[in-house]
């Protein structure tokens, strides 16, 4: 009985699998467009900003520390939008991207 029972599974089983991998898959979430919204564009020039505030902007002879306050000036760039998430993105990526 208890093989019987496997078996009946076993045919269930492959009758569901058979119907999922002939469905499409759908999409559960909006997707953002990150990188093709133009509608922001914002012109404001960070490393301008962050030399009058006494930075340096060439990064990669920075310490740590020194990195860590730019951070800290970039996000409250970004918080008072004065800068786009992009541009703050780009920027942080170019602040730790490692030198060759």
């Amino acid at each position: 009985m208890t093989n019987q029972v496997l078996e009946q599974t076993k045919k269930q089983q492959n009758v569901i699998d058979a119907e999922v991998v002939g469905e499409e898959p759908k999409q559960v979430y909006k997707r953002s467009l990150r990188y093709d919204d133009e509608d922001i564009i914002s012109t404001y020039d960070i490393k301008k900003h962050l030399q009058e505030k006494g930075f340096s902007t060439n990064y990669s002879l920075l310490t740590e520390e020194e990195k860590n306050k730019i951070m800290i000036e970039l996000m409250i760039m970004r918080d008072l939008n004065l800068i786009t998430n992009e541009q703050y993105t780009q920027e942080v990526i170019e602040l730790w991207k490692k030198s060759m």
